[in-house]
């Protein structure tokens, strides 16, 4: 009979221990299900985007690089003076080498070359130009009875167009220059002529006639 009884007990043990074994192990926490990994994958849009909530201005602090050469656009409160050269590199005056002109006048003018020399033909500003005469030299004697000052005068075709006083030294003669800052201005086909028997170098350039 105790035999019996053990023999059961050992059956009993062994079909606990086959019913264990044949339960799967993730039974034994629950059905969980298989794993998943998502990703950020970007999605394509179509369409109209509105952007309007970002603000216009972003506050940055710190240091920015830029890649590539930026376009950089800068606009004035007040226009920037500029004075065209009509081409080629500017002198001191803002003008070209080619547009400079250096006459001697006695008392009609005639145009004196780059490096010396000169020509016969009379002065007269070139079609589509306007000659604008900024620096005047005399030096000549005072004809007839004269004072202790002379009066160098320039004449265009319409008359007077300017004068400047000179100091006469005990033999009469007279010399002096004067800087003009706005200039005289001369117009296509005209010249400058000084007073009877006074001789004198000028110097300006030729802009456009506008």
């Amino acid at each position: 009979m105790k035999k019996c009884s053990t023999r059961l007990r050992m059956a009993l043990g062994v079909s606990v221990l086959a019913l264990a074994l044949s339960v799967p192990p993730g039974s034994l926490a629950g059905d969980q299900g298989p794993n998943v990994t998502v990703t950020n994958t970007p999605l394509p849009v179509q369409g109209t985007v509105n952007v309007g909530n970002f603000p216009a201005t972003q506050p940055v602090s710190g240091a920015v690089s830029i890649t590539g050469t930026p376009s950089v656009h800068v606009t004035a409160a007040t226009p920037l003076p500029t004075q065209p050269v009509g081409g080629g590199a500017a002198t001191q005056v803002g003008q070209p080498a080619s547009s400079l002109i250096n006459l001697f006048c006695n008392p009609s003018c005639n145009e004196l070359l780059p490096g010396g020399g000169g020509t016969d033909v009379v002065y007269a500003v070139p079609s589509g130009k306007a000659l604008i005469i900024t620096d005047v030299q005399w030096t000549f004697q005072v004809l007839g009875v004269h004072g202790p000052t002379s009066v160098v005068q320039i004449f265009g075709p319409g008359g007077f167009v300017a004068f400047f006083p000179s100091p006469v030294d005990a033999s009469g003669g007279t010399s002096g220059q004067v800087h003009l800052a706005t200039g005289l201005v001369f117009l296509p086909g005209q010249a400058p002529t000084l007073g009877p028997g006074q001789q004198a170098g000028m110097q300006g350039y030729l802009v456009p006639n506008q």
